[in-house]
């Protein structure tokens, strides 16, 4: 599970999980991992694709703040 919401959203720190190690803990726990949508419906998914996907790389995300730019005034 990748925090980046976290840390988009200004945070400093945020920790990832990745999927092949969630599905190493799931299955020590006897547990069946399934991906849902938003509707909790259970998708039909290939767990060992997701793991290969996932090691792409992904962008580092940058939080850099940039205080609003004070708006001048317009007449009509």
């Amino acid at each position: 599970m990748n925090e980046s919401i976290t840390k988009a959203a200004g945070a400093s720190f945020g920790q990832e999980l990745e999927l092949d190690k969630v599905l190493e803990i799931t299955q020590s726990l006897g547990l069946n991992l399934v991906q849902r949508n938003t509707l909790y419906r259970t998708l039909n998914t290939n767990m060992s694709k997701l793991v290969d996907l996932q090691k792409i790389p992904l962008e580092p995300i940058v939080n850099d703040y940039h205080p609003p730019s004070q708006l001048e005034a317009t007449h009509i």
